[in-house]
């Protein structure tokens, strides 16, 4: 990775006749992989990444520019001599560079409809205008392409000349090769380089931002309105640069106290008591030009139409964190949790540890690194300073929700009270590049009465002049992502609260208006004709509870079990030995029948034990239904937010747990210090115990609201949502979120979701009966393993006498499989939305050894081609991608694109020739050298060591849990060491992804922007003429075509339309694995009519066998007497479906149903 000093923030200093071109350090980061001085091809790093295995990205930052990648270790020369031309010598060739421009307006587009991009941007072009806080920073067409293409290059030119060059360079290599030999190659390369830049213009120093102020008093005070689709608030306080408190970190203990989750804590008040706000957090954002400390928070519908009171809240709460002054136990203990989580947490992967590394160099020396991820100099000072500075004198404050502005510039005059002076409605803004509309007041204008401080006649903020902002071209903004800090998002900010032991008891609550009282924002209003004079009777602050130090931090950290046995082969040598049977863990109402292992240690040394539980149910007792998966989640959440209160003082320790419950089954998860796991546990398990508060009215209105605005319409990008939508159109059971949305809606408006019934259901789906897996691991002995697995499982009341390996039970999730081509064609669901997107999924089937070893090989190489075809080439947008990967057991070919170039049906076809032209020709082109690189960089990805607990479970779990396969991984590492060409990838390319008669499984998710109208879809005659027009060879053609004809057409994406494919030709592929090698993938056919069971490992040691014991005919076929199947739609003629019946030990008279090639069945297996 190279990091250079130098980003956004830069963007100004390079006027080019008055012009300023934003955006133009992000356009920079993107020429500079369009061809060097050696390597001038303009997809050459590109190509050079697919043929050795590797990826790159980057991201421009304020004061920044980050570059990254990883190849294959024998390419590592080469990676770091074309590293380091890109940063010295790059072509900046003028029509690339301007060709580009598309890629970063593809890159804001994506953007748009984002909320937290939105939100952020518009909140910082309030800054002063001559700050760098003030501009949008991303670029688009209207920002880079505003004059040609020479004047562009010229401004590249001089801004790289300027800021590119080794002292303002931080480089960060890993990898096998020695220290020495890392170190001497980046010399050999980077040392040569100009001190000042090849042109002798870089200064050594970089840039200062701190002049002028980006928020003086007069940009401070303001209360925005922002459209959009998720409630949220977000309040900004400025701050001179806190890099100097770096290894303080004073904003880790606000936010200790802030996301305390108990009783009377702040989130409890908001959230239960109020039902005002999900969540509320605190973050900060640091550079040259001060430091921004944002507040967030998630708001309910009550908060929405209330924000006063919820700023209110974090205020006082403010206020009390000031007044109490810092606990010296609470910064202690936090300073502690830091180093545990330090020493002993998750390895980084390689790219990530070379990347935060490069970007912390720009900030701290290297003997500092330490200081930017763990308090290392616990200061009072500091965090009282911070404290001193969250005051309402200095914030502005954003709130999003679903009102038009114009509604609510109009109707918020309604609710003050009678005869008081009411302001003109405020004037409605647009945010520029945006597009996104907003209304802004004084805070003093919009909330009279709020308080600046905590108490119950608190001074009043001052009311403002907004001509002074409101400039006549708007504020600009900017999009977060590739370009700007790594932000908290907070539509997704549902983290594990961060609790403390409790010292103190709830002070006097704040009670709730009476049913057609004024709400809480109309109380703190002034009286009648008291104008906007502070009120002398204001409600009491809200006073809430505070958490003391984290507890159940350990105090002996011994390494006596923490070492695993080393384990037979490649692999056991890295992941150690695998676990055995834990006999007797399931106790006595298992009836024995559990299957839980155990090992001791772990491959990893941690002084830390895992434990990891699936109860699994019969196939029979599986819950179904939208209403009832509905109401159960409800109750899910309200049993998760009882258990997290009750454990406030656990989760900031290290100790992370969690129980979650679906339709199939329930998962259990716990991991926790070895010291401090007894006492741990048996606090856990008794909150776990405990039945959910069923009077608790304000908890379950707490739990409808999450429900619901987790099933509200998502703010992903599009491509995202195709993705999803192919999920559920393939995943038996899943529902899309609009149904589970509409059916939560029904529950409450027919008065059936009570809480009540939601605990009913929760504690329903809790009996059983379950067939029991489980998993401990770690620092602990056997017998101590065998007592942890009882008491966990003593958690779930119901029936766990299922046998481990019943048939009736699944343990591998089915998928679903088309028999014939399927295609969703509709507007996006992302509301003003303007891409199109289109992502396309190729369904091989259930891969075997031979199949996994070639096309994992071929997956880096599709994925560079692909990025090099659609983005680098054909510039046809920024997401797009192409993949070779696994659903369950599945495994499938994709390839996405999202952007504003081409309609989806042209995209398809850009995709089909990257499948069909653009991979045979990279493997036909791939010299022998290439070719070995390959399977260097496979094997290495085999031989990976673990980087944390999680990672050793995970890698055992599944083969225990089905009873086979164990010796899979060893068995692909055995198998890629015999391939010998590359021929062999070029045949299993075709044979899967190219098949010359039979239909794919082709299932593709076609959007059109929100306001578009969506076209019908092309004739076979149209598709083949569209597809000849892209460059695929006339095979392919034909192929589209044929399928075109077959295509299965949808509307959207419900379990209706998926109960649609079943009904015409669909099924399910086989739930099964293949643990040895063979030519042959298995496309086979699990009838959609089968109740189907996972696999049964045979008593006799044949290999295990799919059974399906409630059917005693499929499609025509009967069981008694062993006779032919009707062929199933959609398979090719050179298959055949043959019904057979096994009589033997552990299957009784059952049907058994296989689907294969002729002949691929052995007659000795029955």
């Amino acid at each position: 990775s190279v990091a250079v000093t130098a980003g956004s923030y830069y963007d100004a200093l390079e006027e080019n006749g008055g012009t300023v071109f934003l955006g133009l350090a992000h356009l920079t980061e993107h020429a500079l992989f369009l061809g060097t001085q050696s390597f001038p091809e303009k997809s050459g790093f590109d190509e050079f990444l697919a043929k050795h295995g590797g990826a790159t990205n980057a991201f421009t930052m304020e004061e920044c520019t980050v570059y990254f990648a990883n190849v294959a270790h024998h390419a590592f020369r080469e990676l770091v001599h074309r590293f380091s031309e890109m940063v010295s010598v790059p072509l900046l060739n003028a029509s690339s560079i301007w060709s580009e421009v598309k890629a970063v307006d593809s890159e804001h587009a994506k953007n748009l409809q984002n909320p937290d991009a939105q939100m952020m941007r518009l909140m910082k072009s309030l800054a002063d205008k001559d700050s760098p806080v003030h501009r949008f920073r991303t670029g688009s067409h209207r920002t880079l392409q505003m004059t040609n293409e020479s004047d562009l290059q010229q401004s590249i030119r001089r801004y790289f000349d300027r800021n590119y060059c080794p002292q303002r360079m931080h480089i960060v290599t890993y990898g096998p090769h020695s220290l020495s030999t890392q170190l001497r190659e980046v010399d050999k390369r980077f040392g040569v380089l100009p001190r000042s830049g090849p042109q002798g213009l870089c200064s050594p120093n970089p840039r200062q931002f701190a002049q002028p102020e980006p928020f003086p008093p007069d940009r401070l005070g303001y209360f925005l309105r922002l459209e959009g689709s998720r409630p949220q608030l977000l309040m900004l306080f400025p701050f001179e640069s806190l890099t100097p408190m770096l290894a303080s970190h004073p904003i880790t203990y606000i936010r200790y106290c802030m996301q305390y989750d108990a009783p009377g804590s702040l989130k409890r008040r908001l959230m239960d008591e109020f039902e005002l706000a999900e969540s509320v957090d605190i973050w900060s954002e640091d550079t040259t030009a001060g430091t921004i400390v944002w507040v967030g928070a998630l708001l309910l519908e009550k908060g929405s139409q209330d924000p006063q009171t919820v700023i209110q809240a974090i205020l006082d709460f403010l206020a009390d964190l000031r007044r109490d002054g810092v606990d010296p136990r609470i910064l202690a203990s936090l300073a502690r949790a830091d180093q545990l989580s330090w020493d002993w947490g998750p390895l980084q992967q390689s790219t990530d540890l070379v990347t935060s590394v490069a970007q912390e160099l720009t900030l701290v020396p290297a003997r500092r690194l330490k200081d930017y991820e763990v308090i290392t100099r616990p200061s009072p000072a500091s965090i009282m300073h911070v404290l001193k500075g969250l005051t309402a004198q200095r914030m502005n404050v954003c709130v999003v929700d679903g009102t038009r502005v114009e509604d609510f510039a109009t109707a918020q005059v309604a609710i003050r009270a009678p005869n008081t002076t009411v302001a003109e409605p405020p004037e409605v803004h647009t945010v520029d590049q945006f597009d996104v509309r907003y209304t802004m007041q004084g805070l003093r204008e919009r909330f009279p009465s709020l308080r600046t401080a905590a108490g119950g006649g608190g001074d009043l903020i001052a009311p403002l002049d907004l001509r002074r902002i409101v400039q006549k071209d708007g504020p600009r903004s900017t999009p977060r992502g590739a370009v700007g800090r790594a932000v908290p998002d907070v539509s997704a900010r549902r983290r594990r609260p961060e609790p403390g032991e409790e010292t103190s008891s709830p002070r006097q609550r704040l009670s709730l208006p009476a049913p057609g009282a004024p709400t809480l924002f109309e109380a703190l209003l002034p009286p009648p004709g008291a104008g906007g004079a502070p009120h002398s009777a204001m409600p009491q602050t809200m006073h809430c509870r505070m958490p003391g130090p984290v507890r159940y931090l350990p105090g002996n950290l011994t390494m006596d079990l923490a070492c695993a046995r080393p384990g037979h082969g490649a692999l056991g040598h890295r992941w150690g030995a695998r676990p055995h049977a834990l006999s007797g863990a399931g106790g006595p109402r298992s009836a024995h029948n559990a299957a839980v292992f155990f090992r001791q240690g772990w491959a990893l040394p941690r002084p830390i034990v895992r434990c990891s539980f699936s109860l699994m149910r019969p196939r029979q007792n599986v819950i179904r239904g939208v209403k009832k998966l509905a109401l159960l989640k409800v109750g899910a959440v309200m049993f998760s937010d009882q258990v997290q209160q009750a454990l406030g003082d656990i989760a900031f320790s290290g100790i992370t747990w969690s129980i979650d419950i679906a339709e199939n089954g329930i998962a259990i998860e716990l991991e926790a210090w070895a010291d401090t796991l007894r006492r741990a546990t048996e606090r856990i398990v008794a909150e776990w115990k405990k039945p959910i508060n069923r009077s608790n009215s304000h908890a379950f209105s707490s739990a409808m609201d999450l429900v619901m605005m987790e099933y509200m319409p998502s703010s992903k990008e599009p491509v995202y949502l195709a993705k999803e939508d192919i999920d559920i159109l393939t995943t038996p059971d899943a529902h899309a979120r609009a149904e589970l949305l509409a059916a939560t809606k029904d529950l409450m408006l027919r008065n059936v979701s009570t809480p009540a019934a939601a605990a009913g259901a929760f504690e329903a789906a809790l009996r059983g009966p379950f067939a029991t897996f489980g998993l401990v691991m770690g620092a602990l002995e056997e017998d101590a393993a065998r007592r942890l697995s009882e008491s966990m499982l003593g958690t779930v009341p119901g029936d766990l006498s299922v046998e481990s390996h019943s048939p009736e039970v699944e343990r591998l999730r089915r998928v679903v499989r088309t028999g014939r081509p399927v295609e969703v064609r509709r507007q996006t669901p992302r509301v003003r939305d303007p891409n199109y997107a289109m992502y396309m999924r190729i369904f091989i089937g259930v891969p075997s050894i031979h199949d996994r070893v070639l096309l994992a090989m071929i997956s880096d190489l599709l994925m560079q081609v692909a990025f090099a075809e659609l983005r680098t080439v054909r510039q046809l947008g920024y997401n797009v991608g192409a993949t070779v990967s696994l659903d369950s057991n599945v495994m499938y070919v994709s390839c996405f694109v999202q952007g504003q170039v081409l309609p989806p049906d042209e995209l398809e076809a850009q995709c089909e020739r990257v499948l069909s032209v653009a991979v045979p020709e990279a493997i036909m082109n791939m010299t022998e050298t290439e070719f070995r690189g390959k399977k260097d960089a496979y094997i290495d990805h085999l031989i990976q060591t673990p980087t944390s607990p999680q990672s050793e479970v995970e890698f055992f779990k599944t083969p225990l849990a089905l009873g086979y396969c164990a010796d899979l991984q060893e068995n692909l590492l055995t198998y890629v060491k015999t391939v010998e060409s590359k021929d062999w990838l070029l045949e299993a390319w075709t044979r899967a992804v190219l098949p010359q008669s039979s239909l794919r499984n082709k299932v593709t998710v076609k959007y059109w922007p929100w306001d578009a109208e969506v076209p019908d879809p092309a004739t076979e005659a149209a598709t083949a003429a569209a597809m000849e027009a892209a460059g695929l060879p006339p095979d392919a053609v034909e192929r589209v075509r044929r399928e075109r004809g077959a295509t299965l057409l949808l509307p959207n994406v419900t379990s209706e339309t998926r109960a649609e494919v079943l009904r015409n030709g669909g099924c399910f592929f086989p739930m099964k694995l293949i643990c040895h090698a063979g030519p042959s993938t298995m496309d086979f056919c699990e009838r959609a009519d089968i109740v189907a069971s996972p696999i049964l490992a045979s008593p006799d040691g044949h290999e295990p066998v799919t059974a399906h014991p409630h059917r005693s005919a499929v499609s025509g076929g009967a069981v008694d007497g062993a006779t032919t199947a009707r062929q199933p739609e959609g398979l090719a003629a050179d298959n055949a479906a043959v019904l057979l019946r096994r009589e033997g030990r552990g299957l009784g008279k059952r049907p058994v149903v296989a689907f294969g090639r002729v002949g691929a069945l052995d007659p000795a297996d029955g």
